[in-house]
């Protein structure tokens, strides 16, 4: 006679002895280990790859060279805005003085600041990517958010050196900032997020580098070119050509970026985890596909 019999005939419910406790704590546990191995998350994936896995280290060095590229945009208006003829105290025929965003477009009075307006409209642009590619990237995946940005990134900043007014400029600006937080924040999460633990942290001090690198790089060009429109194009066709080689449109880069395994969702989507992570029978190892679909 089970409990339930027992309670039925209003007979008293039977005790479990302290063995039967056991085996059952025993057996729930038991139960409890055997559900977590064959969970797999994202991490374990990751780690089992390893960090020496062609792709993963395609994919941080590759978006870690993105970071040199973006870090110019962000400091730039401090080289252009202003003129500078303290090289020219020669008073030598061959000096070249400096052409600045003010010079160019004579902002002064009441257009005064407008130059500096150019440094606001570049940040609310930030802000509104920030928002906008963000959402866009949970929504539709960080690879198409990351190389339309890098393109944007570099189309914009071309724009800007050919602006023919202040006002076209100002538009060009916001547009490069808006573009300016795909290509560094969805690129850094997308980076970290098909990075295995154990070269994290190489992977954070090796974006630092490339960002400072970019940011000093600025200097000696802006020393050399005292054009303001041959700095903006010098910076921006880079961008051009590494958005282009990455995106063609989106199809030679997106094929070769590891499918970020936290955003497929639906099980149509293993074929393209498996291939873009690299995984083949030869490095599966003990992560078998069926564990995959624990992903999705």
């Amino acid at each position: 006679m089970d409990a339930k019999d027992a309670l039925l005939e209003g007979g008293p419910e039977p005790t479990r002895t302290e063995d039967g406790q056991e085996e059952e704590k025993m057996s729930l546990l038991q139960e409890k280990e055997i559900e977590e191995k064959k969970f797999v998350g994202p991490d374990d994936v990751l780690d089992e790859l390893g960090a020496k896995n062609g792709y993963i280290v395609f994919i941080f060095l590759a978006m870690s060279f993105v970071w040199c590229l973006s870090a110019p945009h962000s400091v730039i208006s401090a080289f252009i805005n202003e003129s500078d003829e303290s090289h020219c105290t020669s008073n030598s025929t061959d000096c070249i003085p400096t052409i600045s965003l003010r010079s160019e477009f004579t902002l002064y009075g009441e257009k005064a600041s407008l130059a500096a307006t150019s440094v606001s409209l570049f940040m609310v642009g930030d802000i509104f990517g920030g928002f906008a590619l963000t959402a866009l990237s949970d929504r539709y995946g960080r690879k198409p958010a990351v190389c339309t940005s890098i393109l944007g990134l570099g189309v914009f900043g071309c724009l800007s050196a050919v602006a023919p007014n202040i006002y076209a400029f100002l538009v060009t600006r916001f547009l490069l900032g808006t573009f300016f937080s795909g290509s560094t924040l969805v690129n850094w999460v997308l980076s970290y997020e098909c990075t295995p633990h154990s070269i994290r942290s190489f992977t954070t001090m090796l974006f630092g580098a490339m960002w400072v690198l970019g940011y000093c790089a600025l200097a000696p060009l802006a020393y050399v070119l005292h054009d303001w429109r041959l700095i903006m194009a010098a910076t921006a066709i880079p961008g051009i050509v590494v958005g282009i080689t990455y995106a063609l449109p989106l199809l030679l880069f997106c094929y070769c970026l590891s499918a970020v395994p936290r955003l497929a969702r639906t099980e149509s989507r293993v074929a393209e985890v498996r291939r873009g992570s690299g995984l083949s029978q030869g490095n599966l190892k003990t992560i078998q596909l069926k564990q995959w679909r624990h992903l999705l």
